[in-house]
């Protein structure tokens, strides 16, 4: 409610994390309809703020297309993207390699077998283009691993996210 009355008057550069985080939140409760009305407030400002988060944001928004099953919404997504950076090097960095990794298994996206090799082979991609990924700080954004062992496994992100969490503490 805060941010509604007040939004105008914070600045891009406050309310562009705290939109990300909210909507971090909610992804993390599989409330995927709450984390794309969050999210979007990130990608419709046209701001040099935070722009390390707006840019994860592009990645942020198609894993919760996925997750929340809206394979068309993300399919037009995927081509818009795609055709964007279709001039310049992103196609090598981890918003390409997620690109093409939704390009490549749309025809097999309902089929949780096939599904699941995918992300297993997604997982190896990723490893390879690890240097993007911390370029991007993806690590401060979204624990893309545990996405990806989320579809894999048999465990929850929340639950893949919070055993980390745990984890690191001791």
């Amino acid at each position: 409610h805060g941010l509604k009355v007040f939004g105008t008057l914070i600045p891009d550069y406050f309310r562009i994390p705290i939109c990300y985080n909210i909507a971090s939140t909610f992804f993390v409760l599989e409330e995927y309809n709450n984390a794309l009305l969050w999210l979007n407030n990130v990608l419709k400002k046209d701001s040099s703020a935070a722009q390390d988060i707006v840019s994860f944001a592009k990645i942020f928004h198609l894993i919760i297309l996925y997750q929340a099953g809206k394979f068309e919404l993300l399919e037009y997504h995927v081509n818009a993207l795609w055709k964007q950076i279709e001039t310049n090097d992103s196609k090598e960095g981890l918003l390409g390699l997620l690109l093409n990794f939704f390009r490549l298994n749309f025809a097999y996206i309902s089929n949780k077998k096939w599904m699941q090799k995918a992300f297993e082979n997604l997982e190896k991609e990723i490893h390879k283009c690890r240097m993007e990924v911390s370029k991007l700080k993806q690590d401060k954004y979204f624990d893309m691993n545990a996405w990806i062992e989320s579809n894999v496994g048999k465990r929850s992100f929340a639950e893949i996210v919070s055993t980390t969490f745990l984890a690191s503490l001791s």
